[in-house]
């Protein structure tokens, strides 16, 4: 039984391996002159934080930039304060050190104006009274009224200030973000869920050109590589195609095996393997498109 499901797997391998274009997401460098790769450590700042829409917005930046696991982002601790709470435990684990100008302060300020009303909503409506005893004539025009119903009008707007500091406090970079929403009608979305949406929305639109986006490609595979995990690439199951490859024997492996093992580990976030990978693939032989993967991943990691 086991012997067919591993048959069946592979047949399905091969099917989806075989048909036309496909894409992926793979990591783009950023245009913008400003990139928040050039930190080793992202922090928040939260004293200042007045309003709990400000810790919202705060935890959707943080969630855009850790989703991307390109980041190192710790909570906004001294570590003399930090050593103090460890004393108590009799911790005496060294702390990691990062120099102020590799350490970025992220401080935002918000306004949010949440304006939900309830309004009437005037329909002018003829009057007819009728008699349908009648052959013909059965209605006339009896008067005129008003049809009178009840509405819901939601505004919100924001302005987003997103301050960024070095570690020595030096002002670094500013933007500001200003988004809206408005729907009217009998039933309107929940006031929360929209503002989580503004804030998801603000948080990606602030960052955008200085973190690394992504952007979909055609999947290029090589010819030179175990055929068994380029059906799994193809096929999205990029872990089992790292797990196939990585039990072969270094000799065995070829240059674009290298190149298969780099691209999986970047689709799972490993940009340093990846990295490495894309070396050892172009190392055995050249080839432009390795070159370019292994250049775009450099220029993210050593930004």
């Amino acid at each position: 039984m086991k012997s067919n499901t591993v048959r069946l797997f592979v047949a399905v391998m091969l099917i989806v391996g075989g048909c036309a274009k496909q894409y992926v997401e793979i990591w783009k460098t950023t245009d913008s002159k400003k990139s928040l790769s050039e930190f080793e450590l992202i922090q928040f700042d939260t004293s200042g934080s007045n309003s709990s829409n400000e810790i919202l917005i705060i935890e959707s930046i943080a969630t855009e930039m850790s989703r991307r696991g390109l980041f190192v982002i710790e909570p906004p601790y001294k570590a003399d304060e930090l050593v103090g709470y460890l004393k108590d435990f009799q911790y005496e684990q060294k702390l990691r050190t990062v120099p102020d100008d590799k350490r970025a302060m992220i401080k935002v300020s918000l306004t949010l104006d949440d304006n939900t009303k309830l309004l009437e909503q005037k329909n002018p409506v003829t009057l007819y009274s009728c008699n349908n005893l009648k052959k013909k004539g059965r209605c006339r025009m009896s008067g005129k009224s008003v049809l009178r119903n009840g509405i819901k009008r939601l505004e919100l707007k924001l302005n987003l200030t997103v301050s960024i500091e070095t570690g020595s406090g030096k002002p670094w970079h500013e933007i500001k973000v200003n988004s809206s929403y408005s729907k009217e009608g009998s039933s309107i979305p929940n006031t929360e869920y929209v503002k989580v949406h503004l804030f998801r929305q603000a948080a990606r639109v602030a960052l955008k050109g200085m973190i690394p986006q992504k952007t979909k490609v055609e999947l290029v595979l090589k010819d030179d590589a175990n055929e068994l995990a380029a059906k799994m690439i193809a096929a999205g199951a990029y872990k089992s195609a790292l797990d196939n490859l990585l039990r072969k024997k270094r000799q065995e492996l070829t240059s674009g095996d290298y190149y298969h093992l780099g691209l999986c580990s970047e689709l799972t976030q490993d940009l340093a393997s990846a990295l490495r990978y894309y070396n050892t693939a172009m190392d055995i032989e050249y080839d432009e498109h390795i070159s370019n993967y292994q250049n775009r991943i450099k220029k993210i990691i050593n930004n």
